[in-house]
């Protein structure tokens, strides 16, 4: 069974109704759960069991000391349902899939939703889109850029490409499906499927699948789907609250079960969107509560690269951005009503190693610039519509091209040097040199060095990948390099 942390175990016992509930649906969800085969995501990190037993962790520890004075059975029960849900489509079976696509499964009529589109009608518009995948999103999924081929109709015949296509398309729909699943179950062989458990209220198993598809939802917009009259409590559940702990808690996990007025003691770090890079996970040295404000996570990063370092902030930030949506979500619901005014979770504010670039840099000491940098046109295909009439297919123009630049490089630095009054020990006896390596059947690679001016991060940012840019033009080159003429009297 899984581990029930003691303060929503404690509500259960309250009612057993729901609690017998609780321990049926774990019951029956186990086997499947635990098998913990996600056929479609084989680079995802663990979602079985471990995983969901540490979200149910985190979500009753987020919840702060003053609010389960105001916390119900039906909360308790909705919070763990949810959590079980929230990412169950990822063990979907091959045979389960097809289920899907080919409407095997009952439609499913939501207070919430509606009755949405059939999933063989969601899958066609996936695969009209999926044939139009340009390099880059084909990259990403599969690792080259070939294109997309039509599923086979018997799962023997899928192949590894097949798979990932489809775990696009699950990933893309996993917060419905997860919804549906509290419907019907889990998707088998044939319309088959496997149950949760005999809901305690009615209604209460599409609440529950609500709350788990909420959390790839606004957290503002999920609420808005709520009557007006029942946002406070629906079901005699928190329902604003319950949602925005399992969004947060699927960034965030926690290391051990919260004591109350006890910090969080915190042990890892997910992103919800990516999970497969893995970087991520290996630049978080330390995460921890000991900071001067209680209410604030300090999370000590070292990314090794540039790509790490943005796209830990872009999760540090959209972590921050989660926090001050659920609050002010928190405020318009329960803010202005008493005693309810209470509820509220313990962490307001994330903050990290990598706030600041300037302190990034003198702290850590990277051996790179934290900064991504890329060519800026509309389109890097666009590059190959510039290079084309220019250069034709005749490399040695462009290598011509490089070597002028080196050379012109080498002469801007003696320029420079004399301008400025630089005297400094020239480390090379060259200025240039060409280098080609032969790879035999993996080609070739061909090095132009230099021992030129170089560039700053200024220059290689707006000039040197700013297509039509020049740095030769500008009023900076001009000042270093050129000879103001003598003013007549």
């Amino acid at each position: 069974m899984i581990e029930i942390p003691t303060r929503t175990r404690n509500l259960l016992e309250k009612n057993s109704k729901y609690q017998g509930f609780i321990f049926t649906c774990i019951s029956n969800l186990k086997p499947w759960l635990s098998d913990n085969k996600t056929i479609f995501f084989p680079e995802y990190t663990d979602h079985g069991f471990t995983h969901l037993r540490e979200v149910l962790l985190t979500s009753d520890s987020l919840i702060s000391d003053e609010s389960w004075s105001h916390m119900t059975a039906p909360d308790a029960a909705a919070m763990i349902v949810s959590i079980l849900l929230h990412d169950c489509a990822m063990h979907l079976t091959e045979d389960g899939f097809y289920s899907l696509i080919r409407d095997e499964m009952p439609i499913v009529n939501s207070r919430y939703t509606g009755v949405e589109k059939k999933w063989s009608e969601v899958w066609h518009n996936f695969f009209s889109e999926a044939k139009r995948f340009d390099a880059t999103k084909l990259t990403a999924i599969f690792g080259d850029e070939t294109p997309v081929r039509v599923i086979p109709q018997n799962k023997i015949d899928l192949s590894g490409r097949d798979k990932l296509l489809i775990g696009e398309f699950i990933r893309r729909n996993h917060a419905r499906i997860a919804h549906e699943i509290a419907f019907y179950g889990v998707p088998g062989v044939d319309g088959d499927s496997i149950c949760l458990g005999e809901e305690p209220e009615d209604n209460f198993l599409d609440l529950c699948g609500f709350i788990a598809r909420s959390h790839n939802m606004s957290l503002r917009a999920a609420v808005d789907k709520l009557e007006k009259r029942k946002r406070q409590i629906h079901l005699n559940t928190h329902v604003p609250l319950i949602m925005l702990v399992l969004r947060i808690a699927d960034y965030i996990q926690i290391h051990a079960e919260r004591a109350p007025k006890q910090l969080l003691s915190l042990k890892t770090l997910v992103s919800p969107i990516s999970r497969g890079e893995w970087k991520k996970h290996h630049s978080i040295v330390e995460i921890n509560q000991a900071h001067e404000d209680p209410e604030a996570i300090y999370i000590d990063a070292e990314p090794k690269d540039a790509l790490t370092y943005e796209e830990l902030r872009k999760l540090f930030s959209d972590i921050q951005s989660e926090l001050d949506l659920s609050w002010s979500v928190l405020g318009e619901v329960y803010g202005r009503y008493g005693p309810l005014n209470e509820l509220g979770i313990t962490v307001r504010r994330i903050r990290s190693s990598l706030d600041s670039l300037e302190e990034f840099i003198s702290e850590k000491k990277p051996n790179y610039i934290p900064k991504v940098l890329g060519f800026k046109t509309a389109d890097s295909e666009m590059m190959e519509l510039l290079i084309s009439p220019l250069y034709g297919d005749k490399p040695e123009v462009g290598i011509r091209e490089l070597m002028q630049n080196s050379v012109d490089a080498c002469a801007e630095l003696k320029d420079y040097r004399v301008k400025q009054g630089i005297q400094f020990e020239d480390n090379s006896d060259f200025d240039v040199s060409v280098i080609l390596y032969d790879h035999d059947d993996k080609g070739g690679q061909l090095v132009i060095e230099d021992y030129g001016i170089g560039m700053t991060l200024d220059v290689v940012e707006n000039y040197f990948l700013n297509i039509g840019a020049s740095f030769r033009n500008s009023d900076r080159w001009k000042k270093e390099h050129e000879t103001d003429p003598p003013v007549s009297g």
